[in-house]
């Protein structure tokens, strides 16, 4: 895991900071996803189905959906110092082209929408609403656009100076910077909150300990 860290947020010595997250799941291979990927790619696969030795040919897949009145999208990748996925053409003719379909097996569509209200029309819009979704995760995916977000404590030895980070909070995952940012404002809020409110305890535990002294000082006082 890489130790780059940014400083999102700062209160006293509790600090937040977000974290690319080196250890990203892909969609598609650890999510329960709608859509299923077929690629045609010698070199990637995406955790989708090898189309060549699937259905061999694109067209012949194209084929079989549309008898099959499966619903699809094209994907297209864009590979040039990095890799980068859509369900839209890029602009450059030299390094992009499509390299597949995402689709929805029957089975999925059926727990999907069997009991949901609408047109086939509408429900095919709201597939491929998902599926973009699903494409633009990968996208982020491949793009290193997941985050962590870890809350920290820093600390500093009065004897020798040495400074060292007490771990409060984190959590990895965050696909999508600005989603990141939102949870690392949240995180960092609860920990501010939880410090402030043991911290108040603390005054008030030692505010009826010193009154109890008192007291018992002064019941001796009049014995």
């Amino acid at each position: 895991m890489s130790e780059q860290k940014e400083e999102i947020h700062s209160k006293g010595d509790i600090k937040a900071y977000i974290i690319q997250d080196e250890d990203a799941m892909n969609p598609f291979e650890d999510w329960d996803t709608l859509g299923t990927l077929v690629i045609w790619h010698r070199n990637y696969s995406f955790g989708g189905e090898d189309g060549e030795k699937e259905y061999g040919d694109p067209k012949d897949f194209e084929t079989m959906a549309k008898k099959e009145k499966l619903t699809y999208l094209p994907l297209y990748l864009f590979d040039h110092s990095g890799l980068t996925i859509s369900t839209k053409p890029f602009s450059c003719p030299w390094d992009s082209g499509q390299v597949g379909y995402i689709y929805v097996m029957q089975k999925n569509w059926d727990a999907e929408y069997k009991d949901v209200k609408g047109t086939k029309e509408e429900l095919v819009e709201k597939a491929h609403k998902t599926l973009r979704c699903e494409v633009d995760a990968l996208d982020q995916y491949l793009t290193g656009d997941v985050w962590g977000v870890v809350v920290e404590r820093e600390t500093k030895c009065d004897k020798c100076g040495d400074e060292s980070e007490d771990h409060l909070d984190s959590c990895w995952g965050f696909f999508g910077y600005e989603y990141a940012k939102e949870e690392c404002k949240r995180m960092f809020d609860s920990a501010v909150e939880l410090d402030e409110e043991i911290e108040e305890a603390a005054e008030e535990a030692t505010k009826k300990e010193s009154e109890h002294i008192d007291n018992l000082a002064e019941e001796e006082a009049t014995t």
